[in-house]
């Protein structure tokens, strides 16, 4: 939880930060927040799931996790990826650059309140044969 702190609280200090040096410390700790944060997900759906759940929720994590990539690059071949993509340069083109890293700020505070949501379930207590092993 303090690492997805971290990871959102270090996008303000990206977009404002004025030297070279800030701007990069910015982002390692911009990059070890996000690290952490993305290695939870297969912990908690662990913690969240029996024995014999794990294997196809994990599986739709990680088919998720390549879905999004894949459409991604479907959306980018497409006229509305070039559409969606001309409408975020001329949007970053008269604002600013540091606006971006204002944006990212959205899917990440959507996702911290989902780990607040999701993380007490992964602490609640079960017995050994609840838990299938």
């Amino acid at each position: 939880m303090v690492l997805a702190v971290v990871s959102i609280t270090s996008l303000p200090w990206i977009a404002n930060s004025r030297s070279f040096t800030s701007h990069v410390a910015a982002l390692c700790f911009q990059a070890f927040g996000t690290g952490a944060v993305l290695a939870m997900g297969p912990l908690i759906i662990q913690d969240m799931t029996f024995l014999h759940e794990r294997n196809r929720a994990l599986g739709f994590l990680m088919t998720a996790a390549v879905s999004r990539s894949v459409l991604a690059v479907l959306t980018e071949q497409s006229l509305l990826g070039y559409g969606m993509a001309a409408v975020a340069v001329k949007l970053l083109v008269k604002q600013s650059w540091r606006l971006l890293y204002f944006l990212i700020m959205i899917p990440q505070g959507i996702s911290f309140l989902l780990l607040i949501i999701v993380l007490p379930e992964t602490v609640f207590p079960r017995l050994v044969a609840e838990i299938g092993e």
